[in-house]
């Protein structure tokens, strides 16, 4: 049987530290934090040690509020530069 620390194939990541999925969305230690307290997001304890699920982090992130287009709807296509609104110029 082959040891799975000699595998050459990646092992998917199932969980992250706090500080891990800080770094994972950009956001701080504190805020992930912060997030677990206000039970935005769901964390699991070992002992000490807290872990955050890859699924809830990536649940959580989508969670947020959006700004700009609405999530899911596609960008507007930008007219050519000759095209003129007639709006524009009522």
């Amino acid at each position: 049987m082959t040891d799975i620390l000699e595998s050459k194939s990646p092992l998917k990541r199932i969980t992250y530290t706090p500080i891990e999925a800080a770094a994972a969305t950009g956001r701080t230690r504190t805020r992930i934090f912060k997030a677990i307290k206000d039970k935005e997001l769901t964390a699991r304890k070992d002992g000490r040690s807290t872990l955050i699920e890859t699924d809830e982090l990536a649940r959580w992130v989508r969670s947020l509020p959006t700004i700009g287009r609405n999530a899911g709807e596609p960008a507007e296509t930008p007219r050519p530069s000759g095209d003129r609104n007639p709006r524009d110029h009522a």
